[in-house]
């Protein structure tokens, strides 16, 4: 079992602190409100899966966010639970108002595998990210099945990295999307995350990363 370093986590809280602006994709993927409706005691639940080129099947993993406690200011403590063996990490306690932590944790991932990938910056690639949560992007209604239920949810789409000049130091990535979709009737807001990198030169799927909710208790 692996433990993460508060710091880490911190540092994707501060990267995805959302922009003034109602319209920002920060804004549409955190609205305020959404996790901070989430009382202990709770447990939400998710699905990660990895599927792409050379992963004949798509490699499965559970995680789970805990929610034990609320300070009367509306400060929840918060534990994470991801994947399984080996790779099993555990953070908390860790303090969340409105963000969901576990989005959070995906996105600190993401960026570090990145940073590994190309012996580059994780600081650099997070930095990119945020400039797009700053930005304002069209989104798209969808629908969502829970529990048997259609649930109306909001799906945004970015490419943070298709306008960076210095992208071609990471040629890879230029072209890698990052989907969100959030429900304010699906406990904690997030319903999925997926990130889609394409091969540069043919558009063939080269790795796809989601993170899905399944279910949550309490």
């Amino acid at each position: 079992m692996r433990r993460w370093p508060a710091a880490l986590v911190l540092l994707a809280v501060l990267a995805a602190r959302p922009a003034p602006a109602d319209d920002s994709v920060a804004h549409v993927v955190f609205e305020p409100g959404r996790f901070a409706s989430v009382t202990p005691p709770r447990t939400l639940v998710y699905r990660f899966e990895t599927r792409g080129r050379g992963i004949e099947a798509p490699l499965v993993s559970p995680g789970r966010l805990e929610v034990r406690d609320v300070t009367p200011e509306g400060v929840k403590q918060v534990w994470l639970e991801l994947f399984e063996g080996e790779a099993r990490r555990v953070v908390g306690p860790m303090s969340a108002r409105e963000q969901n932590p576990i989005l959070l944790a995906f996105l600190q991932m993401d960026v570090a595998e990145m940073g590994r990938l190309t012996t580059g910056s994780a600081m650099y690639f997070q930095q990119q990210i945020r400039k797009q949560f700053n930005s304002r992007v069209p989104t798209e209604p969808v629908e969502v099945e829970l529990d048997g239920k259609a649930l109306p949810a909001t799906r945004i789409t970015i490419k943070p990295f298709a306008t960076d000049p210095r992208i071609d130091q990471f040629p890879a990535f230029r072209d890698k999307t990052y989907e969100f979709t959030v429900s304010d009737q699906v406990p904690g807001g997030l319903w999925s995350i997926v990130t889609r990198t394409p091969d540069p030169e043919t558009g063939e799927l080269v790795l796809e990363k989601s993170m899905t909710f399944v279910a949550g208790a309490g």
